[in-house]
């Protein structure tokens, strides 16, 4: 189970018993991976123990929610403000106020765009 944040044309499944993303079908998971969540900085987008898809080509915008690898800190899921100068990575949990990230973007190794969260029901 999960969500796709992506744009996803939904199609009529087999013997209309479900409702399926046709790109599926084309590829459209093609360069994508899971991450394994551990806090709860994203929360309530993204709970502590999830996995969620990133998109491996594409290009993070402003407050788009990233995966970000950082020369010595490790890679982090933020939502990501992107700049020449400095890229600023914030939380969204409400109830964990944390100070932003500032990183020189010198210092990132990849930034992939977040497509989607898995869960269980």
């Amino acid at each position: 189970m999960g969500v796709l944040f992506a744009n996803v044309n939904v199609t009529n499944g087999a013997n209309g018993r479900e409702w399926v993303p046709g790109e599926l079908a084309d590829g459209w998971l093609n360069n994508v991976a899971g991450v394994h969540i551990g806090g709860t900085s994203m929360e309530p987008v993204v709970r502590d123990g999830q996995t969620v898809l990133v998109k491996k080509i594409g290009e993070i915008k402003n407050a788009d929610l990233g995966c970000v690898d950082i020369e010595e800190t490790g890679t982090v899921i933020k939502r990501c403000y992107p700049g020449n100068e400095e890229w600023v990575l914030c939380s969204v949990n409400p109830s964990e106020v944390e100070d932003p990230m500032r990183v020189d973007p010198t210092i990132i190794r990849y930034a992939y765009p977040v497509c989607g969260v898995m869960f269980e029901l």
